[in-house]
């Protein structure tokens, strides 16, 4: 049974730490499941990418024009899931006297780690970059983007300060949607 609880927080753990270095990644960079959340703010993917990450991690190596790098970063995940299944086998024997300090210091970081994440990704300069872009389209004619350029309006509006260079581009967001 001791055995079977390893696995399952390794295995937990491991989807976890995948999500994470994914979403944390440059948007361009990101996989599609990332970016449904970071766009979309759609936690679904990411919920099924924690519970299916080695069906995910096989299914890239059987896919043609494969690189080798992609290769290492998927075995990677592999390797993490038997280092923590290792370690926890390790601790288990000794977990009443670090479980009183492991758990809170390790819930500490995690939750330091993502509020320092989540600040750093208010005012992100991309989402800026991709507004301007699409409002430069939508006032040129050649795509009508009027819904889009409401939600980033809105998301922009919540997530960045109000700078003047933030106000003027929200400005002719506005007009362009306007007229």
């Amino acid at each position: 049974m001791r055995i079977l609880i390893i696995i399952v927080v390794a295995y937990l753990l491991t989807g976890l730490i995948l999500v994470w270095r994914d979403v944390r990644a440059h948007i361009v960079h990101q996989p599609a499941y990332a970016r449904e959340y970071t766009v979309r703010g759609r936690l679904s993917p990411l919920i099924l990418a924690i519970f299916t990450w080695p069906a995910f991690t096989l299914a890239a190596w059987t896919l043609p024009g494969t690189r080798l790098s992609d290769l290492k970063k998927e075995a990677t995940h592999w390797l993490l899931f038997a280092v923590l299944v290792g370690v926890g086998l390790i601790l288990w024997d000794i977990r009443r006297s670090l479980g009183y300090v492991i758990v809170p210091v390790a819930v500490l970081w995690f939750l330091w780690s993502w509020f320092k994440w989540h600040a750093k990704q208010r005012g992100d300069q991309n989402e800026l970059d991709v507004l301007e872009e699409t409002v430069q389209e939508h006032e040129r004619g050649r795509h009508d983007n009027t819904e889009y350029i409401k939600k980033q309006i809105f998301i922009i509006e919540r997530d960045h300060k109000p700078t003047p260079e933030v106000q003027r581009l929200l400005e002719r967001a506005r007009r362009a949607i306007q007229g």
